[in-house]
């Protein structure tokens, strides 16, 4: 029997070729195609979001004619899956038109139509979704008929709200997907974004009862309608094909196992936010399956490698870590690597699962949540912005409320966070007049500061900080939370353009930051994030190998929780640490870390490009070391292609990737590009020549 997961909304499963992490920095697009693509995506955005304000305002017309300006962007531009999204545009333009013939009242009946389905999509409780859904699909029957783009819709919404609330099997969600599912087999589409959400949706109201054949069926015609590239970025192929690896696996079809796996694990798929999870669990998944077929080298291999991806994911379930570590016991006592297995089975000995914590909301209340959160943090940053205390008291509080209802260990550490700010806010409510002023002008002392930063004025800036950090120390106290906070501004203020005297009291400051959010528990907050991530640039100034590796997992690990968006300073440490890792000898966690920087956002042309090429470098270096050859050429040749374009990149520099590069083609025993490579070698090593004109 395939066993289940103990969420079956999350389903898991996964496979590989080889397990030093892939990834391909070729382009979707031919250079020349890259400016046309970008421009294409700014296009394509902004009708959809007109089309998606005038759902909202019901506007028929204006539906319409933001539709044929997206169906003639499609015909006039390449574009991956081009006839697909234009018959998926026809399919509801011709629901719009013909609702433009409507005489009022039918007309009004079909704005009914939309407005029943705005309020379904809305509605965080499931049961309350599903009637409006139900309401707006009879009406849609009786306006456009059963086979239109509106009742289609209306099915999808019916089947994902079933798999959302975790309705096993349910027979509303299953006649819904099916019906919508035949309707666009039937008119043709068969490459339809909608009919492969029609299959997932089956694909997993059979798995959650246990109908696993059918399961199968609509999961794996459904990764087959998955056909780009950008596609399969999605959490929702993800989510399937990790499921499909776990079905096939328990199912005994261990190959085809593999074979979905692949599909994840030599891809570029980011390790953020929840991509990370649907990763590891896929390497885990490939791991078993290869125990089982005695290829136990590669287990071995999945397994270091899920452990090194779990190990930077806070939050992740103790329990299933632990289970990995047993399994992976097994397999190195089958490989008779006595001295791995030692290291193995001491971790698990001395491994402690934390209490059980009591059962997390369902996936619709935790929406339901996670939506007043949002509402409380806004009430609270509109209140920051006025400087109201008593105002940003009452969102505090219930920014804390929400997180503690969440009942996951992140959200534990959002809660402290929130609560060290409000300690804050309470105390200078509770002030006196004077006092309460002095705490109120450290905090516009401290935007002020943060706004001249951000202009580059750094010298302003730090005045602005040291004045709101005097005021906050008197006001407040030097563990408060905003004194901290100046803390952490003051250390970035003088990394920018400090002398040594500076930094080594920045580093001093943001020690005492990290200690302080540290025991107050808001160690996922953006301040904390901040902190450690400038620990680790003060680590690299200083070439601290060993404190740069500690601080920067911390860092990167927050960055990989999609708190805040990847800016220079991701690349910038993931750089750094795949090379110390590399001179160490840990070349699987090198690459890893290198190929997390390489897929961030770090720029690909000017000056910053040096923070790309230093990631493909060390990913070049952990492939070399593990002898796992297969993604280095290409990575090798982008790095050089990278080189070649920055005029800022260092003589030094390209000499030594194109040194690396020959190296590895001696070592792979290739003859091309070899001649190439050594005329260009030859070429930067001449002496430069002065010009005749110089004096």
């Amino acid at each position: 029997m395939i066993r289940q997961l103990s969420s079956l909304i999350f389903l898991a499963a996964v496979v590989a070729t080889a397990i030093a992490t892939s990834f391909d920095p070729r382009p979707a697009y031919a250079a020349d195609e890259q400016a046309k693509a970008a421009e294409f995506e700014i296009k394509q955005d902004a009708l959809i979001e007109r089309f998606n304000a005038a759902k909202s305002s019901l506007d028929i017309q204006a539906q319409a004619i933001a539709l044929r300006e997206l169906r003639d962007l499609f015909h006039d531009v390449k574009v991956l899956e081009k006839e697909a999204r234009i018959a998926d545009v026809d399919f509801m333009l011709r629901d719009l038109e013909q609702a433009l013939t409507f005489p009022p009242e039918k007309l009004a009946s079909a704005q009914e139509v939309q407005r029943l389905d705005n309020l379904g999509a809305a509605s965080g409780n499931p049961e309350q979704r599903l009637r409006h859904y139900r309401q707006a699909l009879e009406l849609a029957g009786q306006v456009y008929g059963p086979t239109s783009f509106h009742y289609v819709a209306v099915e999808l919404g019916i089947a994902m709200t079933c798999v959302q609330a975790g309705y096993a099997n349910d027979p509303e969600g299953i006649a819904a997907a099916s019906h919508a599912r035949d309707t666009l087999e039937n008119l043709g589409m068969l490459e339809s974004r909608r009919l492969r959400e029609a299959h997932s949706y089956l694909a997993f109201l059979y798995y959650s009862g246990q109908d696993y054949a059918n399961a199968l069926s609509a999961g794996e015609r459904a990764i087959e309608l998955y056909g780009t590239t950008d596609d399969k970025q999605h959490n929702d192929y993800l989510k399937l094909a990790t499921a499909l690896t776990h079905m096939t696996n328990d199912a005994g079809r261990y190959q085809d196992s593999i074979e979905h796996a692949r599909k994840i694990l030599n891809s570029n798929v980011p390790l953020r936010g929840k991509k990370r999870y649907y990763y590891a669990r896929t390497l885990r998944f490939y791991a078993e399956a290869k125990g089982i077929q005695k290829d136990f080298e590669m287990a071995e291999a999945a397994y270091e490698e899920y452990l090194l991806i779990v190990d930077r994911i806070i939050g992740f379930p103790p329990a299933e870590r632990l289970s990995a570590l047993k399994e992976l016991s097994a397999v190195l006592k089958a490989r008779e690597n006595h001295d791995r297995l030692a290291e193995i089975e001491q971790e698990i000995a001395e491994f402690q699962l934390p209490p059980d914590r009591s059962p997390g909301p369902s996936e619709q209340e935790t929406i339901r949540i996670a939506v007043k959160r949002l509402e409380a943090e806004a009430l609270f940053t509109e209140a920051r912005n006025a400087f109201n205390v008593e105002g940003q008291v009452t969102a505090l509080r219930d920014v804390i409320k929400t997180n503690v209802e969440l009942k996951t260990t992140v959200d534990d550490a959002n809660a402290a966070h929130a609560a060290y700010l409000l300690d804050d806010m309470e105390r200078i409510a509770k002030l006196p007049e004077q006092r309460r002023q002095e705490a109120i002008e450290s905090i516009k002392e401290l935007a002020t500061g943060t706004e001249e930063f951000q202009e580059e004025d750094y010298a302003s800036a730090l005045n602005h900080i040291e004045v709101a950090m005097e005021l906050a120390r008197n006001a407040l106290g030097g563990e408060s939370y905003h004194y901290v906070k100046a803390e952490v501004d003051w250390a970035e203020s003088t990394l920018s353009f400090g002398g040594q005297e500076d930094r080594d009291q920045g580093l001093a400051y943001l020690r005492h930051a990290r200690d302080c959010l540290e025991q107050r528990g808001a160690v996922t907050s953006v301040l904390y994030l901040k902190t450690m991530t400038l620990l680790t640039r003060y680590h690299i100034d200083r070439e601290d190998s060993g404190a740069t590796l500690e601080t920067g997992k911390i860092a990167t690990s927050l960055y990989d929780m999609e708190i805040i968006n990847l800016d220079n300073n991701y690349s910038l440490m993931t750089g750094y640490m795949a090379h110390y890792l590399n001179k160490i000898g840990k070349h699987r966690a090198a690459g890893l870390y290198a190929r997390a920087g390489a897929l961030g956002n770090a720029p690909k042309y000017g000056k910053f490009s040096m923070l790309y090429a230093r990631n493909l470098q060390e990913f070049t270096r952990a492939g070399v070391g593990l002898r796992e050859y297969g993604n280095c050429k290409p990575v090798f040749e982008e790095l050089l292609r990278v080189a070649e374009r920055n005029p800022d990149c260092p003589r030094e520099k390209r000499i030594e990737y194109l040194e690396e590069y020959l190296a590895f083609l001696k070592l792979r025993g290739e003859e091309e590009p070899l001649d190439e490579i050594v005329d260009k070698l030859a070429q930067l090593k001449k002496p430069l020549q002065k010009s005749r004109y110089s004096w």
